[in-house]
């Protein structure tokens, strides 16, 4: 519980449980016209559990936070590393995806076999959620290995029945393009400028523009940190009428997008509504207490949930209930109940099986990839005069070429042959060569 900031634990938590809720809701109970003459508490919970999607955009802010304020803390430390930066990512993220993956694929084919119709759509119209007759499950190897370079939505579907992988594809790419942007925007070494420039641009190129839309949410959250790292800035949003305003605006924004009120940028309101909030809960301590293990237990467990549950939901509905909902009452309840209640353990099984051993596979992977690449040292006066570009560029070339292809011969797992790595290393120098010819002219025309 030690420097665990709780009540944004709590936060995580609760987001994850709401997009778990919504898809059991619309699983297990008809649709809220469907009822005759609903209650307070069916209202209620017809409510609450429709807000999955708003959900989703308080894990973006909440990842702005904690992703991107990693980043902003070690740039202003010194001790930035895209090196330590992708290894924690890429653990984290795939020590649970690859997993969840897999588990998909099983789940799916096995009840692909009992009971096909779902997975070809035919319910899609019955629970309004999982694949439809337009986009059937998929489950072939491109789209697998497309799945874990997290190109879903943007050039592929996602993997079999995992529809909520779209925002894990976002977030992804949001992670790329933060350090690419404050790496063009910082000051530093020219080439690392116009090359962190150019990555900026190329992913803004690539990505659709509803998942750029979303990085404006989660940004929301870097903003937050940059701007609590000043003193005066944390004295003003720890007080309680700060904490009130942000929880007035996020619960009003919930209303308001859950009832359509808020139309195209309903979700951009939302996270400024929420990154308020986020501030407030950052700045407001809490002491060790019941709440506290509860939220963090949950908080632990909420990217796992989120990765697991849906194919797993899929699995009992289509093959058990073949398209069967139920109406909401005192006993159908229980059902519900006793449902999430296997959701939780089955998530929480699998996360202590792999989520909780993140660090150590983390600290495995680094200790194998222990080892300094060659320093290149330029020769003196590099630079200065246009043509020793052409003699920089190819000594350059040359140097590369002959530390990969010692560091690769020094691994001794290729699987290709000799003439065709030199033949690859060969061409990446080349186009290293050419590359590295454009930017020294693009720095000289830039000093001059």
């Amino acid at each position: 519980m030690k420097n665990r900031l709780v009540h944004l634990d709590c936060l995580r938590a609760l987001a994850a449980m709401l997009v778990v809720l919504e898809h059991l809701r619309a699983f297990l109970f008809v649709t809220f016209p469907e009822l005759k003459s609903p209650g307070i508490l069916a209202k209620a919970f017809y409510l609450v559990t429709g807000l999955g999607h708003q959900s989703v955009m308080i894990f973006f802010v909440l990842s702005g936070y904690l992703v991107g304020g990693s980043v902003i803390a070690a740039l202003d430390k010194g001790k930035w590393s895209w090196k330590t930066y992708l290894l924690r990512r890429m653990s984290r993220l795939w020590v649970v995806l690859i997993p969840a993956l897999l588990l998909t694929l099983v789940w799916d084919k096995i009840g692909y076999a009992c009971a096909p119709a779902g997975y070809e759509g035919v319910y899609r119209s019955i629970y309004h959620t999982g694949p439809s007759l337009t986009g059937p499950a998929e489950w072939s190897l491109p789209l697998f290995f497309g799945n874990i370079f997290f190109l879903q939505t943007i050039s592929i579907p996602c993997f079999g029945t995992n529809s909520p992988l779209w925002s894990l594809a976002n977030e992804f790419w949001y992670y790329l393009l933060l350090p690419l942007m404050l790496g063009a925007l910082m000051p530093g070494k020219l080439i690392v400028r116009i090359f962190s420039l150019l990555g900026a641009v190329l992913l803004i190129c690539f990505l659709p523009s509803a998942v750029l839309f979303g990085g404006l949410i989660w940004l929301s959250g870097v903003a937050v940190f940059f701007l609590l790292r000043k003193a005066s800035v944390r004295s003003i949003v720890a007080h309680p009428l700060w904490l009130a305003l942000g929880l007035s605006l996020t619960v009003g924004m919930l209303l308001a997008t859950r009832f359509g009120l808020m139309g195209l940028y309903g979700d951009l309101a939302l996270g400024l509504g929420c990154a308020i909030l986020v501030a407030g809960l950052a700045c407001t301590n809490s002491a060790n207490s019941l709440y506290g293990k509860i939220s963090a237990a949950l908080s632990d467990i909420s990217y796992t949930l989120y990765l697991v549950h849906f194919p797993l939901m899929a699995f009992v509905f289509f093959v058990f209930f073949h398209g069967q909902q139920i109406v909401p009452s005192t006993v159908t309840a229980l059902w519900f109940v006793g449902l999430l209640a296997v959701t939780i353990a089955y998530s929480a099984l699998l996360w202590w099986i792999f989520e909780r051993n993140t660090d150590e596979v983390r600290d495995f992977v680094e200790s194998k990839l222990k080892f300094s690449w060659p320093v290149l040292r330029f020769p003196a006066g590099i630079g200065t005069p246009w043509p020793t570009s052409w003699m920089a560029s190819r000594w350059l070339a040359v140097h590369v070429h002959q530390g990969l292809w010692e560091r690769i011969t020094s691994l001794r797992t290729l699987s290709i042959g000799d003439r065709w790595t030199r033949t690859l290393l060969r061409t990446g120098a080349r186009a290293a060569y050419s590359l590295l010819n454009v930017l020294i002219f693009m720095s000289l025309c830039f000093r001059c």
